[in-house]
């Protein structure tokens, strides 16, 4: 009997090791994949621009990418908008120029509208004062309606945003006589401008919560301000442990409360900017921040509630274009820069589980296109790349072994470079224990 049980005990014991080992390796060693990467112009006479570019999910198959660019049209230099759709391969369906005569327009972000169409937020210059602008277009990228709204003598949209009564809303800065005055607006579904709110300093970044009220985020000084749909403040909340972020993006997080993501100087960050999130409860409290950095300017653009439960970061790293994946408290679970020096990485969208593709401009490779990224974050021991640990992997890793195929290193559960019958253990060890819950 004494041996028996002794014989099953070891068993539960090296099961039990082999899926710690398993949990613990494959957080270090998860592997970032670009399955392709793709750069685009709207015409052979156009060059990228030096605004925001912004990419927008229509489904699993489907995505919308916003950005300017420099057109020669017969020696004369315009700045204009291009949309383009692209399928999840990165071929391009249609793309769409927009212009006008005399007007510059700088790209800020893009937003899909109930109607199948899009709401696109630009600075709009003309006889060199800056204006907000909007543009909502229909489904294939033809324009509809145009609105332009002026206040200074310089006017910095800085993001639209759907609004849940079928209007919109922007955000941004005017400047008139050495004085700037923040900017919330909410406009009807033609453009027609219906209330203003204005603040100290520049509003940043917004996202509406299904009461219908806006969560903002300010700088000058910095802060996050929750008002109601009429405009009315609920609450504001600064925070000086994270020096003087300016918040690029807020979004709502899956585990309640408000996620945000943007720039520091920190007094004990790694450089002169860092990359710093904020998580923040229902009324503003500060939950937990993290910065991440270099001794360059480090810069968060963008920031989505990941499949696994934690969140997934765009932006620059030591001037290259950057994404980071951390777990729902901050830690980094994994990150990348994606090209070369003088690189940048503006938004980024879930397009699968483990799947992401990101939009951004890679100038030290392709200085004249619009670059996007399509990333998979590999797990050890999901050899069909789905994102999930199943019994068809088992049976992929246990017809190499048998077969003796070539060794794959996303099959080597132990990391010892042998594909054997250990990492097959291990793996139908993980498998038993599966949950439904993505890899990571």
């Amino acid at each position: 009997m004494y041996n028996i049980l002794s014989a099953r005990s070891w068993a539960i014991m090296e099961r039990s090791f082999l899926f710690m080992l398993y949990l613990t390796l494959s957080y270090i060693h998860a592997e970032i994949d670009t399955l392709w990467t793709r750069d685009y112009s709207i015409d052979d006479s156009c060059f990228a621009g030096a605004g925001d570019y912004d990419i927008v999910k229509l489904n699993s198959e489907n995505f919308i990418l916003l950005a300017d660019y420099f057109c020669d049209d017969d020696d004369s230099l315009s700045m204009v908008l291009g949309l383009l759709k692209i399928d999840i391969a990165g071929n391009v369906i249609w793309s769409h120029r927009i212009d006008s005569t005399g007007v510059a327009y700088n790209s800020v972000n893009i937003e899909y509208t109930s109607d199948g169409g899009f709401i696109i937020g630009a600075k709009y210059i003309k006889n060199s004062v800056s204006r907000f602008c909007i543009i909502k277009t229909d489904s294939t990228g033809e324009q509809d309606w145009q609105s332009t709204f002026l206040w200074g003598s310089a006017n910095e949209l800085t993001s639209i945003g759907t609004a849940i009564d079928g209007g919109y809303t922007l955000t941004g800065y005017s400047y008139q006589s050495g004085n700037i005055t923040g900017k919330f607006v909410k406009i009807d579904s033609l453009g027609n401008e219906m209330w203003e709110k204005d603040f100290s300093g520049v509003v940043t970044s917004q996202e509406e919560i299904l009461s219908g009220s806006f969560i903002l985020g300010l700088t000058l000084p910095s802060r996050v301000v929750m008002i109601n749909e009429f405009g009315d403040s609920l609450w504001t909340n600064q925070y000086f442990d994270i020096g003087y972020p300016a918040f690029h993006m807020i979004t709502i997080d899956d585990h309640d409360g408000y996620i945000l993501v943007g720039n520091s100087d920190l007094p004990d960050g790694y450089g002169n900017n860092d990359i710093v999130i904020l998580k923040i409860d229902s009324l503003g409290n500060d939950e937990w921040h993290m910065n991440y950095g270099t001794a360059q300017d480090d810069y968060g653009y963008s920031i989505i509630n990941s499949v696994t439960g934690g969140y997934a970061i765009a932006g620059v790293l030591n001037n290259k274009a950057y994404v980071l994946l951390i777990d729902s408290l901050g830690n980094e679970e994994w990150s990348s820069t994606m090209a070369n020096s003088n690189s940048f990485m503006y938004d980024i969208v879930g397009s699968g589980v483990n799947k992401y593709i990101s939009i951004g401009r890679n100038e030290s490779l392709v200085p004249n296109a619009v670059s996007v990224w399509s990333i998979f974050s590999s797990c050890i021991g999901d050899l069909d790349d789905d994102g999930y640990i199943t019994p068809e992997d088992v049976s992929v890793l246990m017809f190499s072994i048998m077969n003796g195929e070539d060794f794959m290193d996303n099959a080597d559960m132990n990391y010892d470079t042998n594909m054997d019958i250990i990492d097959l253990l291990m793996l139908i060890d993980i498998e038993n224990s599966n949950t439904d819950e993505a890899c990571h």
